[in-house]
């Protein structure tokens, strides 16, 4: 046997394949607004309240206290980002130019079409 087959990862069992698959559909069913175990519907009501148990399995959505607190990260590090990016840009722009880099004129002129450029470099 060579060594580089030594190294070479083992194909994954038959257990790993259906655990990984069993995780792409609870996904898929998060993601719908099902159960992830049942895939029952009626697990929100409305659109930022859940159930405390799943109608069909009784399966505990609330898992315990401060459980859910992650979710709110998750949505904080997604909505949050793209909802305020152009003022980062416009509040990074303005740091730049006060603290690190002033305005010069090949700033200015970059885009003037005098001077035979059409765009920053």
């Amino acid at each position: 046997m060579p060594l580089r087959d030594a190294f070479r990862p083992l194909p994954p069992s038959q257990a790993v394949r259906e655990a990984r698959r069993e995780r792409r559909v609870m996904l898929r069913r998060s993601i719908a607004g099902r159960c992830p175990l049942c895939a029952t519907k009626g697990i929100r009501s409305g659109c930022s309240t859940i159930s405390d148990r799943c109608p069909g399995c009784n399966f505990a959505l609330s898992r315990e206290r401060g459980y859910l607190s992650g979710a709110a990260t998750v949505a904080t590090v997604v909505v949050v980002p793209s909802a305020f990016q152009p003022f980062a840009v416009a509040l990074w722009l303005w740091v730049g130019l006060a603290y690190f880099r002033p305005l010069d004129a090949s700033d200015l002129s970059a885009n003037d079409p005098q001077s035979g450029r059409d765009r920053p470099v």
